[in-house]
């Protein structure tokens, strides 16, 4: 599926973890691209100590050939805290030191920065170079891989402004971008001494094309619901004035399950959340992005609620409708 993508012309490819591992996913899709870029988009960060993600990241790096774009989150409150029995607590202190961990553990295996013994990190990582290393240091293909981190509001997209390479957001209305999430992107880049500029910014945007209108709706009304329902995205739909359109759809996938979504999912949801419809109405969608978002990562319907048959059919049609 990445070789479609790049041979269709996208500027990028991506995959998100859940119960499968983005970075094995791309150890993967390296060996069958030869050009696009991979994104992890994104993958878990609390579990993995600094030192193991740095490690992660540097192999795939190394096997795609300085390709991967890392992107990285906390992980999502009341959801991977719990099955994986970790803190996500204070999101923002938390992605600050690791970024800068993983910087200066890519700076110490290239031989720079870190001492022999010394030991750095703040209250919730830490990194100490080994006093004796019989392994010496290992080969990277490139010092310093982009990070990307997470964000859906102010706070983590000003911090992702002022230390990352570039932030990516999640379910994003076009009207929440301009008014909220990249001026706060700015803001941090420019408490950094950089400009927005300087940032890439990316947001995971379902997309759910069809020659079928209303079939194209239906497989949107599941993926958006079970995305909109799960309370990180509260914020953005009473932002949207949608907070009764969503309170419907925990109501409904609650007493009924998800399949409950295609008769809930309002088409106000829909068309706040997605970029859904026919190819040309798709395609004229995708322009209301052009002037708030740099980086557009077309999410096609999946879950499981869906057939692998519709899933493989959604990743089809976009690359056909948007591909070059």
């Amino acid at each position: 599926m990445a070789k479609m993508a790049e041979d269709a012309g996208f500027d990028s490819v991506w995959d998100y973890e859940f119960y499968r591992n983005p970075l094995v996913i791309h150890g993967m899709t390296a060996q069958t691209t030869s050009t696009i870029p991979l994104g992890t988009g994104l993958v878990t960060a609390a579990g993995r100590s600094p030192f193991v993600m740095a490690n992660a990241a540097a192999d795939v790096d190394e096997a795609s050939g300085g390709r991967l774009i890392l992107g990285i989150g906390t992980g999502a409150a009341a959801f991977t805290d719990l099955m994986n029995g970790f803190e996500t607590t204070r999101p923002a202190a938390r992605t600050r030191e690791y970024v800068n961990l993983l910087r200066q553990i890519w700076d110490w295996t290239a031989g720079e920065g870190i001492a022999d013994g010394e030991t750095v990190g703040g209250q919730f990582y830490k990194f100490t170079a080994p006093e004796i290393n019989p392994f010496g240091r290992r080969p990277l293909a490139r010092k310093r891989i982009p990070i990307y981190t997470s964000a859906l509001r102010e706070t983590m997209a000003r911090l992702g402004g002022e230390i990352s390479d570039g932030v990516i957001g999640f379910m994003l209305p076009t009207r929440y971008l301009k008014e909220v999430f990249v001026p706060s992107v700015a803001e941090g880049a420019h408490k950094a001494g950089r400009s927005l500029a300087d940032v890439d910014i990316a947001s995971e945007t379902v997309c759910s094309v069809s020659n079928d209108r209303a079939e194209a709706y239906r497989r949107a009304r599941l993926q958006v619901g079970i995305y909109i329902s799960h309370p990180v995205c509260a914020p953005l739909a009473e932002y949207m004035g949608l907070a009764a359109d969503r309170e419907a759809c925990v109501e409904a996938m609650t007493a009924r399950g998800p399949m409950a979504l295609v008769d809930t999912v309002s088409d106000e949801l829909v068309d706040a959340f997605s970029i859904t419809g026919t190819p040309d109405e798709c395609r004229k969608k995708l322009e209301q992005y052009r002037d708030c978002l740099p980086h557009v990562l077309l999410h096609p319907p999946y879950m499981p609620v869906l057939t692998q048959e519709e899933s493989k059919d959604a990743y089809d049609n976009i690359i056909s409708t948007f591909g070059r």
